[in-house]
């Protein structure tokens, strides 16, 4: 299991997240098209650990998650819930879920319109195992 497929696994499994995105949590080649408000993950960077017996088979990967609303309270109160799932977040493949930091805003409109789409942007830090 990938670590994207691993934090979908967990966000899709919440009754409290799933009330208010839906199933609306999908790659960043959705970006901000379709409906909100709802989920887009990238995987950043990645990098394997090492140590002086050789590699570990704990990868390090670090996945951005854009909540996005029509309103600010909606990708508010996304955004605030996937943290509550994920900091610290230990169990199945993932070792540990780190949230680097997190800021939210206003994207500039992608289909014409005058204001922007509000979102708040977490950045993570997953350790994980392959499956």
């Amino acid at each position: 299991m990938t670590a994207e497929e691993a934090i979908v696994a967990v966000l899709a499994a919440d009754a409290t997240l799933t009330a208010l995105v839906g199933t609306r949590i999908s790659p960043a080649i959705a970006g901000q098209a379709g409906a909100r408000p709802n989920i887009v993950y990238q995987r950043i960077s990645g990098k394997e650990q090492y140590s002086q017996d050789g590699h570990e088979d704990i990868p390090e990967a670090r996945i951005q998650i854009d909540c996005y609303g029509n309103t600010y309270a909606q990708a508010k109160a996304a955004g605030e819930r996937v943290i509550a799932l994920l900091s610290g977040h230990r169990g199945g493949s993932i070792d540990m879920i780190f949230i680097e930091d997190s800021g939210d805003g206003m994207d500039g409109p992608s289909d014409g319109a005058e204001s922007g789409i509000p979102r708040m942007r977490l950045n993570t830090r997953v350790h994980y195992r392959r499956a």
